[in-house]
């Protein structure tokens, strides 16, 4: 499902950059960079809290624990997937969007839809011990993707090597993993570990994989939408009012703007 949505994506956001000129493609690849600050940052964070004193020793715990260390860039300053993604933001992001996550979120350039998805995986990764199974399915839902479309809309405007240090399908340290293991296979094989087990880990698997799944492919569209509206300067007005309508609407309580309270807007 993962792979067809994904092929799906980058035929929308390809067909879309067609129509636009080399200067709007770089507009809005930076716009897709500011707006996934938020999901860059929390690239590799869903096993970050996953092990344990008393599990870490097992198979399936010492897999995980592999792929966490490639995606943190485990022994090597600044070799995070997340460090990948700042690294790109204050290249190609104009004013910057790339601190640490707290700062991030007090960003408010950034749409609040845009947290929802990475948002949850921390929240479920705070409590590993009882959400697991949901976050090995929504791990490997995640690898399954690839280079997510609107970053390989980015890349395509923007040409760099550390665009592939983004696809968490593919390892970041050429000796992270052994025997021609990739973190796409690893997660597989840790995925179908708990699915050939006892009938309830499974379906947590198989929830948090289609958590995940929906979840993106709103975060997608939206991204999609507000990049879209951006290019445009009617639509970019609407969403700026939009999102200012609610503050104002404290000094403004009675202003009417086209018939209702600008609080409504």
């Amino acid at each position: 499902v993962e792979t067809g949505r994904a092929a799906r994506e980058q035929r929308r956001w390809s067909a879309w950059a067609d129509r636009l000129s080399d200067t709007d493609q770089q507009r809005a690849a930076s716009y897709v960079l500011m707006q996934s600050a938020p999901m860059g940052c929390a690239l590799g964070a869903t096993f970050h809290g996953l092990t344990a004193p008393g599990v870490f020793e097992e198979p399936m715990q010492l897999r995980a624990m592999a792929l966490l260390a490639d995606d943190v860039g485990a022994g090597i300053a600044e070799q995070s997937r997340a460090h990948a993604f700042q690294q790109l933001a204050r290249r190609y992001v104009d004013g910057g969007v790339a601190g640490a996550p707290h700062e991030v979120a007090q960003d408010r350039r950034v749409n609040d839809q845009m947290f929802r998805l990475p948002g949850l995986l921390l929240a479920l990764s705070r409590r590993s011990d009882a959400f697991s199974a949901e976050l090995i399915g929504a791990d490997h839902a995640l690898r399954k993707m690839g280079l997510f479309a609107p970053w390989s809309f980015a890349a395509a405007a923007f040409s760099a090597p550390d665009w592939s240090r983004l696809d968490m399908a593919k390892a970041q340290v050429a000796y992270s993993f052994s025997n021609g293991d990739t973190p796409l296979s690893v997660s597989r094989g840790i995925s179908q570990s708990i699915s050939d087990s006892r009938d309830e880990p499974a379906k947590k698997l198989g929830s948090g994989a289609a958590l995940f799944s929906t979840l993106y492919a709103d975060w997608s569209q939206t991204l999609f939408d507000l990049t879209v509206a951006h290019l445009d300067p009617r639509l970019s007005m609407a969403l700026l009012l939009q999102a200012k309508a609610r503050e104002a609407s404290v000094y403004h309580e009675g202003f009417k703007l086209a018939g209702r309270s600008l609080r409504l807007w």
